[in-house]
C-alpha cells in the first residue's frame, strides 16, 4: 500500500505493508522516499525519485515506481494537480486518506478522521502529537498561565492549534478573553410568532380584565397549548425552557374551568412554591369573587422566624393550591368527596417523577386522580424531557414540546490551577455581569452553585470581602430569611446569590448568570438532568439579553483536593443532553402505593390496578405487595364481594406516609416512650462542625475534614480527643462538652447512634420547654460549637409532629387510645412550644 502526500512541488510517499482493500489506523511505514515530478505540456514524469529505509538511502527507477504504485492500493493525502494528473496518465485509481504528519517523520502511518484531526499551518496532526507542540509553543511563547490546563479544552474546541495561539496572545483572562472559556452557544432559536392577544381569546369577560393587567399577548408555548386544545378539555404535558410562560398555560386552563362552576388544582412540589402561588392567584382572582385555599399538611410549628400554614377549608374553594403531598394527603383520608366537582388539574415541575425519594409518590397520585376524576383536564408542566412523547402517552396526554430558545446562552469551561485561582476568577465575573445592564434596564445577576452548605456561607463571605454583594441561600435558612434574599435579589440590591445544587428546584432567582463552582450535590456528581435544569436558571427574556453559564473545575496536578475526574466529568455534562425521565421504586415503595391506592380507591377494580403495577419497572411482583400487606394486616380480602378492602390500621399507615418498616416499629412498640419511637424513626442529620473550628483543624494541624459531625471521618476527630488540647482554650472546651454531653454512651458496639440521638432529644426536649427553633440553634453554637440551622431544626421538628401523627393514628387504630391521647398532646406542644403534663 502506497500513501503519497504534496509537499511543495515534492510528494512524499510511504510504502506500508498491509492487506490489499484493508489499513489500520496505526501502521509502521517500510519505507519512505519523496519524487519530483516534471511537467511537459501537461504531461508530467518523473524527475527525481530517492528511498529511504531504515536510514539508508536506495534509488529507484522510473519504471520500477511506476510499477509500484500499479500494484498496490493507493491512497493520496492532498489534491496536488501534478500528482492526481500522473496517476491519471498510468491509469492508476486512489482514495484519499488523512495522516498525522509528525508520527509520519517518526515511520508511524497514523490514520486521522475528521473528529480526530488537530491541525497547524494546514498540517494534520493527531491529539497526542497536537498536544506535544501546543504545550512546546505555549512554553516557547511564554504563556505559561495556560500550561496543563486550558490547553486540552482548547484542542477540544479548536482542532486547530494557529486558532489557539491567536487567543493566547490576548492573554490568560478568563473574564475579558471569552475564547479561552467559551464552550459553545446555544442561539436564541425563537422565530417570528403569531400575535394571539388576550382579547382574542374564549374564556369570560372577566378573567380577561384580570389577564391583561399582566399581559396583552400570548406566548408561543401559550398559543401552542391553545391550539393543541388547553380549552376544550385536553389533558397536556407542556415541555418548555425555564421563564418561556409555562405557568400562564396553567392557569388560562384551570381559571376557565373554575368559571364553568369547576374546580381548580394547582400542585407544586415544594411548600414555598406553593405558599407563593397561593399568595399569587389571592392577589389575581379574589377580585373575580373566585375563594383560594391552600393545603400543605405538615407545616404545623409555630416560629417566629417560619412560614406557618394553617390548611384552609377545601370544600368551598374554587382554586386550591397543595403540595403533591397535600393531595395525596388528602385522597389518602377518604375525602376525595370534598373535591369532587374537580375540573383541571396543573401538576407543576412533573419531571420530579425521576426523584428517588418522591417520584414514585407523585406517579401514584397522578394514577389516583386519573382513576378518581376521569373527566378532570390534568395539564403537567415540565423543564426539558427527553423522553416527553413515551411520558405523555402513559398519562393519555398530548404533547405540547416548544424547546426555542428566547435568550443566548453562552456556555463556559475554564480549568485552573488552583483554588485561589478559582475564587478570583469567581469574583471579576460576578462584577462584570452585575456592571453589564441589559436593554431591558436590569443588571446582570448570578447563582453560583456549590456542594455543601458550609461552602455557599464561605464563598458568599468571601465576596462580600472583595465587593461583591452577596448572600448564601441554603433549606437550612429560616422562611424569613429566605424571603428577605429572594427580595434583595429581585430589588437587584445584591448581585449574587450562592446555593446548594441540592435547592436547585427551588431556586427561583432571575439571574442571567450561573456558575458552578462544583458540579457536585454533596458527594455525587450531577446528573444530566440536574445539570441542565441549572443551566436554566441562566437568562430570562424579561430580564436579560444574553444567559451564561461557567463551569470552573481545579486542576488535579495542582491541587489536592480536586477530583481527578471530575475534568472530564464537567465535560461530559457540557456534551450530553438531558436523561430520560424513569419513576424508580423499590420494594417499600411499592407496598406504600399499593396500600395507598386500595385506601383510596375502595372497591378498586383489582384487574386495572394490576396492569398499573405490571407496566411498572418494580422489583417485586403486585401479587406479592398484596400477599405482605394482608400478612401485616392492612388490608383484607372480602371473599363474597371478591375486593380487597383496607383495614383500619392500613388506612393509618397509609394516611401517615410511612413504609411498612416504620409502621413495624411503631405497632412493635406502640407502649413504649413516645420520644424513643421518635428517635427509632427521626434523627436530625444536618449537623456541623463551625467553620471556626474546621479552620483551626486546617491551619494549625492540616487536618482536613468535612463539617458534618456525624460524618465517619470527623466523629472519629473528635472522639479520639488527641488534636482536641491543640485547637486553643475556646474550641477545647466546646469539644469537651460535645464529648461529655452528647457523645458519651454504655453501647457495646461502636457503630451505635447514641450521638445522633441524643442531639435529636435535646432539640425535642428544648421544644417541649418552648424554645423556638432560632434559641435552640443558638444554645448548639454556644455551648458546643455546632452549627444546626434554625431552617434545619424547623423541618426537624416537623418531621417529628408527623411521626407522632403516624404513632398517634396507629394507636387508635389499634384502640391503644390513651397513646393516642398522649400523642395528641406532644403535638400540641410541639406545635405551640408549652408545657404540658402527660396521661399516665
Amino acid at each position: 500500500m502506497l500513501i503519497l502526500k504534496s509537499e511543495n512541488k515534492m510528494i512524499e510517499f510511504y510504502y506500508v505493508s498491509s492487506k490489499r482493500n484493508g489499513i489500520n489506523f496505526d501502521e509502521k511505514s517500510l519505507f519512505k522516499g519523496h519524487i519530483i515530478l516534471d511537467n511537459n505540456h501537461d504531461t508530467f514524469t518523473i524527475h527525481d525519485i530517492v528511498i529511504t529505509k531504515y536510514s539508508d538511502v536506495y534509488s529507484f527507477t522510473d519504471d520500477e515506481f511506476i510499477d509500484l504504485i500499479k500494484r498496490e492500493d493507493v491512497y493520496v493525502v492532498n489534491e496536488y494537480y501534478p500528482l492526481t494528473q500522473m496517476l491519471k496518465q498510468e491509469n492508476v485509481t486512489y482514495n484519499r486518506i488523512a495522516f498525522c504528519k509528525k508520527c509520519a517523520q517518526n515511520n508511524i502511518i497514523r490514520l486521522l478522521t475528521k473528529n480526530n484531526s488537530y491541525y497547524y499551518n494546514s498540517d494534520s496532526l493527531c491529539k497526542e502529537c497536537a498536544n506535544i507542540l501546543l504545550k512546546k509553543l505555549i512554553i516557547i511563547n511564554g504563556y505559561l498561565d495556560f500550561a496543563d490546563r486550558n490547553n486540552n479544552f482548547l484542542l477540544e474546541k479548536y482542532h486547530n492549534i494557529d486558532d489557539i495561539i491567536k487567543i493566547m496572545d490576548e492573554g490568560f483572562n478568563p473574564v475579558d478573553n471569552d475564547g479561552i472559556t467559551l464552550y459553545d452557544t446555544l442561539p436564541v432559536t425563537e422565530n417570528p410568532y403569531e400575535k394571539v392577544k388576550i382579547d382574542d381569546l374564549n374564556i369570560p369577560q372577566d378573567f380577561k380584565e384580570i389577564l391583561s393587567q399582566r399581559i396583552n399577548t400570548l406566548l408561543p408555548v401559550q398559543i401552542l397549548s391553545i391550539k393543541e386544545g388547553l380549552l376544550e378539555n385536553e389533558n397536556l404535558l407542556v415541555v418548555s425552557q425555564t421563564g418561556s410562560g409555562k405557568t400562564l398555560v396553567g392557569e388560562l386552563a384551570g381559571i376557565t374551568s373554575v368559571m364553568n362552576q369547576k374546580k381548580m388544582i394547582y400542585l407544586s412540589p415544594l411548600v414555598a412554591l406553593a405558599n407563593q402561588k397561593y399568595k399569587d392567584f389571592k392577589r389575581y382572582y379574589e377580585k373575580m369573587g373566585l375563594t383560594v385555599a391552600i393545603k400543605v399538611g405538615h407545616n404545623r410549628i409555630k416560629s417566629e422566624d417560619e412560614l406557618y400554614i394553617k390548611d384552609k377549608n377545601i370544600k368551598d374553594a374554587d382554586i386550591i393550591v397543595a403540595t403533591y403531598e397535600g393531595l395525596d394527603f388528602l385522597l389518602r383520608s377518604g375525602k376525595h368527596k370534598d373535591i369532587e366537582n374537580l375540573g383541571c388539574v396543573v401538576i407543576d415541575e412533573i419531571q420530579m417523577l425521576e426523584n428517588e425519594e418522591r417520584g414514585h409518590r407523585l406517579n401514584g397520585l397522578i394514577y389516583r386522580i386519573r382513576t378518581l376524576f376521569p373527566n378532570a383536564q390534568l395539564i403537567g408542566l415540565s423543564a426539558t424531557i427527553k423522553n416527553a412523547d413515551s411520558l405523555a402517552n402513559d398519562f393519555c396526554m398530548k404533547l405540547v414540546k416548544y424547546d426555542k430558545r428566547p435568550v443566548k446562552l453562552e456556555r463556559h469551561f475554564l480549568n485552573v490551577k488552583n483554588i485561589v485561582e478559582k475564587n478570583r476568577f469567581i469574583t471579576n465575573l460576578c462584577k462584570k455581569e452585575f456592571d453589564t445592564i441589559s436593554s431591558k434596564g436590569y443588571h446582570g445577576q448570578t447563582i453560583i452553585f456549590t456542594d455543601s452548605r458550609r461552602k455557599t456561607q464561605l464563598i458568599s463571605s468571601r465576596l462580600n470581602k472583595e465587593g461583591v454583594k452577596s448572600e448564601f441561600y441554603h433549606a437550612g435558612l429560616t422562611y424569613k430569611r429566605k424571603l428577605e434574599i429572594e427580595d434583595a435579589f429581585e430589588k437587584q440590591k445584591i448581585s449574587t446569590v450562592v446555593t446548594t445544587s441540592a435547592l436547585a428546584s427551588g431556586v427561583d432567582f432571575p439571574a442571567s448568570q450561573v456558575i458552578f463552582d462544583s458540579i457536585h450535590m454533596g458527594m455525587e456528581y450531577l446528573t444530566n438532568n440536574e445539570f441542565h435544569q441549572m443551566l436554566g436558571r441562566a437568562g430570562r427574556p424579561s430580564y436579560h439579553d444574553t444567559g451564561r453559564a461557567y463551569v470552573i473545575v481545579v486542576s488535579k496536578d495542582n491541587d489536592d483536593s480536586s477530583d481527578e475526574n471530575e475534568y472530564d466529568t464537567a465535560l461530559n455534562l457540557l456534551k450530553c443532553n438531558v436523561n430520560a425521565i424513569n419513576v424508580l421504586y423499590d420494594e417499600m415503595d411499592v407496598y406504600e402505593s399499593v396500600l395507598s391506592d386500595i385506601c383510596v380507591m375502595d372497591n378498586v377494580d383489582m384487574k386495572s390496578l394490576r396492569i398499573f403495577y405490571e407496566n411498572l419497572w418494580i422489583p417485586i411482583t403486585f401479587d406479592e405487595a398484596i400477599q405482605l400487606l394482608i400478612d401485616e394486616k392492612m388490608i383484607y380480602y372480602d371473599k363474597p364481594t371478591s375486593k380487597y378492602h383496607p383495614s383500619e390500621y392500613g388506612k393509618a399507615v397509609s394516611k401517615s406516609f410511612i413504609n411498612i418498616k416504620e409502621a413495624r416499629i411503631i405497632k412493635n412498640n406502640i407502649y413504649n416512650d413516645l420520644t424513643d419511637i421518635i428517635l427509632k424513626i427521626n434523627l436530625i442529620r444536618n449537623v456541623y462542625l463551625s467553620n471556626g473550628v474546621i479552620n483551626r483543624l486546617s491551619s494549625t494541624m492540616n487536618i482536613k475534614t468535612g463539617s458534618n459531625v456525624f460524618s465517619q471521618n470527623t466523629r472519629k476527630i473528635i472522639e479520639e480527643g488527641r488534636y482536641i488540647n491543640r485547637l486553643g482554650q475556646r474550641y477545647e472546651n466546646k469539644l469537651i462538652n460535645i464529648i461529655r454531653d452528647l457523645m458519651t454512651c454504655d453501647c457495646s458496639s461502636p457503630y451505635c447512634h447514641c450521638f445522633e440521638e441524643k442531639i435529636s432529644k435535646h432539640i425535642i426536649n428544648r421544644r417541649f420547654q418552648g424554645w423556638d427553633p432560632k434559641n435552640i440553634s443558638n444554645e448548639f453554637k454556644r455551648e458546643y460549637e455546632l452549627v444546626i440551622y434554625s431552617g434545619d431544626i424547623y423541618s426537624y421538628l416537623n418531621q417529628v409532629v408527623m411521626t407522632l401523627e403516624a404513632v398517634k393514628r396507629i394507636s387508635y387504630s389499634l384502640n391503644i387510645n390513651s397513646t393516642g391521647k398522649n400523642c395528641e398532646k406532644l403535638i400540641k406542644k410541639l406545635e405551640d412550644g408549652r408545657n404540658i403534663t402527660l396521661l399516665e
